[in-house]
């Protein structure tokens, strides 16, 4: 593995852990995401990309249980 995939593989670590920790607001790491079907359980719609990477006001954080 050369130097430029390690850091991507870092990278990607990086941010699976601040998604996993509800540090970075998301679709997924939201209460309504509902992941297989990739859509939104609030409104009933697959969310454009951004949204999906960046979340949107109506953002509600996953119940740790």
């Amino acid at each position: 593995m050369n130097t430029n995939q390690q850091h991507q593989t870092q990278r990607i670590e990086f941010q699976e852990r601040i998604i996993r920790s509800q540090n970075w607001t998301t679709c997924l790491n939201c209460e309504y995401w509902e992941g297989e079907a990739k859509r939104c359980s609030q409104f009933n719609v697959q969310p454009p990309l951004e949204v999906i990477v960046v979340g949107c006001p109506e953002w509600l954080g996953e119940i740790p249980f």
